[in-house]
């Protein structure tokens, strides 16, 4: 009796998954949409390619198909405000937006909302009321947190000269903003916008350092496009060393510059994070769910002493 019972809830079992597993394929669920919009196309930059590592991982992961549009580089701001326009037409179910002009894009957020588009702002956010959900850096912090470092080596009587990326874009603005407060205005040489180019990074510390300038003690490069450009700068003049250099971001030049004390400092962003974290906002805002007005996705901060430390190693070189 027993053994016949055991053969019948067994039969039971098998043709009940049977029956699940033909009716599952009936039924279609189709992926969430996602249209990432981000500052630029430059595959040269590493800290996009991460990015978009992290992104990938959380779309795959949530079963959202997702697409990454952007300008050629970031200070293609019309071009920017173009694709939000056109991607707005598309409704798609999120949006994740880097801002490359904090003000610029306040209009184009208001059109997203407006549509009814979830949004998630990443890595750059917009200066709009209400807030936007953010994704990333507390860059003001991550600037405060640069300052502290510089003065652990810079010598008495010298100054800064920080190099922004871009001074409209979020970051830029708050790293830079974090960096003076934190120095204090007299040890800071001046500012310069160097619009997201190695080459006009590469010029202007050039013309910094090359003036006769000798009160300069570190040259502070604030995104990783102006911090290869600096650090080739210093390293052409023959002032690696003598000349600190303090960065934000990394890549496989710049950690070579570290290796040769070019680059005293990085501040390293966690770019993987960011994406991952940004696409499962937006996949929690489409389900209706609650999600913090910020999110940090933090910094690690990397000299040349715990550069291949196994922690660093897996950040620095995740993807090699």
């Amino acid at each position: 009796m027993r053994r016949r019972l055991a053969v019948s809830i067994a039969v039971l079992v098998a043709f009940t998954a049977v029956l699940y597993a033909f009716f599952s394929t009936l039924i279609f669920v189709p992926e969430k949409q996602i249209v990432v919009i981000g500052k630029t196309m430059d595959d040269t930059i590493e800290f996009w390619k991460n990015v978009k590592e992290g992104l990938s991982a959380a779309a795959e992961e949530y079963h959202i198909k997702y697409e990454y549009v952007a300008p050629q580089t970031e200070k293609d701001i019309e071009e920017q405000i173009a694709l939000v326009k056109d991607v707005v037409l598309q409704k798609p179910d999120a949006i994740i937006l880097s801002a490359a002009d904090s003000e610029l894009l306040n209009e184009s957020v208001r059109n997203i909302q407006a549509a009814g588009i979830p949004l998630v702002t990443m890595d750059s956010g917009v200066d709009y009321s209400p807030a936007v959900p953010f994704v990333g850096t507390d860059n003001y912090n991550a600037g405060l947190l640069t300052a502290e470092q510089i003065k652990t080596f810079l010598e008495p009587g010298k100054k800064v000269v920080v190099l922004n990326h871009y001074s409209n874009a979020q970051t830029g603005a708050e790293r830079e903003q974090g960096i003076v407060d934190g120095l204090g205005a007299d040890l800071v040489a001046g500012t310069y916008n160097c619009y997201a180019s190695d080459g006009e990074a590469y010029e202007v510390t050039v013309d910094v350092l090359g003036s006769g300038a000798t009160e300069i003690g570190c040259i502070c490069a604030i995104n990783e496009v102006v911090a290869r450009g600096a650090a080739r700068a210093v390293s052409d003049l023959g002032l690696s060393g003598s000349v600190k250099l303090a960065v934000f971001d990394s890549s496989q030049e710049l950690i070579r510059f570290i290796e040769n004390g070019t680059v005293t400092v990085a501040v390293v962003q966690k770019p993987f994070n960011m994406g991952y974290l940004a696409m499962k906002s937006a996949f929690d805002l489409i389900h209706y769910r609650n999600i913090p007005a910020e999110t940090d996705t933090g910094i690690v901060i990397i000299n040349k002493n715990n550069l291949f430390t196994p922690e660093n190693q897996k950040l620095l070189f995740s993807f090699q």
